[in-house]
């Protein structure tokens, strides 16, 4: 199945068809509650500031799956440019919707509340964002993402490792990050922080 996949480093004419595989994978995460076109404006404001992003297509060309990362800094300001542009529609879905917003309470206040610091990967590059349809997991799209992503930050070798989180009862995520080479850094609270060292042969 995978001989049937393409993959390529996409921008931001890619970010409605990742916004709605986003949006049919993770429907239990705050973001993944947003309708497609607010999901897009996140990948968009991410993409303008130099994430990287990659698509894996079928013969149809086809969205089944994507990765996104960059250097935490890169990271944060798409993110804080997104919520500064897009506040009142990222604020008004969240208050409507009930699931959302026990996410968004979970998420953020509790996060903001804890008297926890520290606990986070040591690798300055993150994995941001990674999913692959339901029909196609199990395929190995998602290792194929992963392993392209590892290639293109292996090109700079200023780059040792990177680095990502998951929630830490998504025990399926933290098997298929170990099973990859990752190591777990750190359990603060909801999250568990996993690190993967480059080696370059």
């Amino acid at each position: 199945m995978l001989e049937d996949i393409q993959l390529r480093v996409a921008g931001i004419a890619d970010c409605y068809c990742v916004a709605k595989v986003h949006k049919s994978i993770f429907a239990d995460h705050l973001l993944g509650r947003l309708p497609v076109w607010l999901i897009q404006r996140y990948y968009v404001c991410l993409c303008k500031v130099g994430a990287l992003m990659i698509v894996a297509e079928n013969n149809d060309g086809q969205g089944v799956g994507f990765v996104l990362g960059g250097q935490s800094g890169i990271l944060n300001r798409g993110k804080k440019a997104f919520l500064m542009r897009w506040w009142w529609a990222f604020g008004t879905c969240v208050l409507m919707d009930r699931i959302a917003w026990r996410l968004f309470e979970h998420t953020y206040l509790q996060r903001a509340s804890s008297a926890e610091t520290g606990g986070k990967s040591s690798y300055s590059m993150r994995l941001l964002s990674i999913g692959v349809k339901k029909d196609m997991q199990g395929s190995g799209v998602a290792w194929a993402l992963l392993s392209y992503f590892e290639a293109i930050l292996k090109t700079d070798h200023s780059i040792s490792g990177y680095g990502l989180s998951v929630h830490s009862d998504n025990a399926r995520a933290i098997r298929f990050y170990q099973k990859n080479g990752f190591e777990v850094e750190a359990i603060t609270g909801m999250s568990t922080y996993l690190g993967k060292r480059l080696d370059r042969l």
